[in-house]
């Protein structure tokens, strides 16, 4: 592998510019996270190629989680780095209507339970930026959606 790369790294800079726009970018992107999620296969090439991917991976895809507790579990097995890129991510949960008050209260728990999480890996995602939503569908569903506002 290191062969390639040093051939890629001795082309002009023009044409591995081009080689890299045709390889490595995609347009907007919706993913779900689920036990079978994986990054995309050029997140894992190789170190140096995951950090010129992630940043426009995490800048274009909105990802989806149908579990609280799946997503939480997700955010924290990223590295603190992409966590930071993130820009979307939306969850949505399934709750039974006589213990849908309990689970906008759980919401808000897990909300601040990953933020504390964050912070002790040394994360600090200010207010300002995260946006939290709790929103009533109807009796039997909940959703909730953080957004990074730019």
């Amino acid at each position: 592998m290191d062969g390639l790369q040093q051939r890629l790294d001795a082309l002009p800079a023009e044409l591995h510019a081009q080689i890299y726009d045709l390889t490595f970018t995609a347009g907007p992107a919706v993913y779900a996270v689920n036990a079978h999620y994986r990054p995309p296969a050029n997140m894992q090439v190789s170190h140096a190629t995951r950090g010129k991917v992630a940043p426009e991976y995490y800048a274009r895809t909105q990802f989806h989680c149908t579990d609280h507790l799946e997503c939480l579990q997700w955010l924290l097995s990223l590295p603190p780095a992409h966590v930071q890129m993130l820009r979307e991510v939306h969850c949505e949960s399934v709750a039974c209507s006589w213990i849908l008050d309990l689970f906008e209260y759980e919401v808000k728990v897990q909300s601040s339970y990953l933020l504390y999480h964050l912070h002790l890996r040394g994360i600090k995602l200010p207010d300002s930026i995260l946006c939290f939503q709790v929103s009533k569908k109807d009796k039997m569903y909940a959703d909730y959606h953080w957004k990074r506002y730019l």
